[in-house]
């Protein structure tokens, strides 16, 4: 909130300096004023509408408004065709995608995942949850990254981790008590397809893509090893997945973009897709609703 009341006094701070400037070169310049208003028009976009501030319509902002989280699209940055916001969240949609796939392709002990698994019913902050993390090289980054923690607060949706004010104007449904329980105990099955089944592997374990469950091993060497990765021990129960792999499972059955993908479906109309920038994606009206999309979009400048 105070980011875009920050953004709209700028904004007005900006138009009324470009009016100011423009006043004063006509009273010092009232000739070249006057004879600039007789030219003919060269085709050339004016200066001052190519300054006026343009409505994002990007897919965030479109869920925010959808969801009524906010009133209107933010302004877009300047040169760019979407706010600041919208930007962040390509990044932030690409790093929770490198994250995942760390998290697949991770052999982590049980020590150190072990900590995780009391945050699925005590809530915890960001930053506590990125330190439990930090054997991931992208949460390993000791620089300054804000971006860093809309990708954590995505991927704790995605385990079922509950964190501190977890709804605060967010895109993301979080899961509710329920979901997580059967996800967890989702996470402990396995395949039971065919043998002749197509399959996607993740470094040292492998998942069905028809039932999406990992693939166990035919051949395990140690009773206690994991046969789900063969190489950490199994949790709690012999024979059962390492946590590892438990949290492998529930990450490629709980994708953060099939969640966006089902969110742009729920909220937005189907329309055809224009182009993408950043990540997000244009959408060009269909000839049916051009004239109404044109409508809202005028009302949308008159507020």
């Amino acid at each position: 909130m105070i980011q875009r009341i920050i953004q709209f006094i700028l904004v007005a701070i900006k138009l009324q300096l470009e009016e100011d400037q423009t006043e004063q070169h006509q009273e010092l310049n009232p000739q070249q004023n006057i004879s600039s208003t007789t030219e003919p028009s060269t085709g050339k976009p004016d200066e001052t509408n190519a300054s006026t501030p343009r409505l994002c319509h990007a897919n965030k902002c479109r869920l925010l408004l959808a969801k009524g989280i906010i009133r209107q699209p933010m302004l877009c940055a300047r040169s760019r065709q979407m706010c600041s916001g919208c930007i962040c969240e390509g990044t932030r949609q690409r790093k929770v995608a490198t994250l995942e796939l760390e998290m697949l392709e991770a052999n982590t002990a049980n020590l150190v995942l072990a900590p995780l698994l009391t945050c699925i019913t005590t809530p915890t902050s960001i930053k506590k949850f990125r330190q439990m993390l930090k054997h991931l090289p992208t949460m390993n980054h000791k620089k300054r990254d804000d971006s860093i923690f809309g990708a954590a607060r995505y991927l704790a949706n995605t385990l079922g981790v509950k964190l501190e004010n977890a709804t605060a104007g967010t895109i993301d449904e979080v899961m509710s008590a329920s979901q997580i329980k059967e996800k967890w105990r989702q996470a402990t099955f396995s395949c039971r397809c065919s043998t002749n089944h197509d399959q996607q592997t993740f470094d040292n374990r492998a998942f069905c893509l028809k039932c999406s469950f990992i693939i166990y091993h035919n051949s395990v060497p140690d009773i206690q090893r994991c046969p789900g990765c063969l190489i950490n021990n199994s949790w709690e129960n012999i024979g059962q997945s390492c946590l590892a792999c438990q949290f492998a499972t529930i990450i490629y059955r709980n994708r953060f973009s099939d969640r966006y993908k089902k969110y742009l479906q729920i909220w937005l109309p189907p329309l055809e897709t224009d182009t993408d920038v950043d990540s997000e994606t244009y959408y060009k009206p269909t000839p049916c609703s051009a004239q109404h999309t044109q409508e809202s979009h005028e009302e949308l400048f008159r507020l």
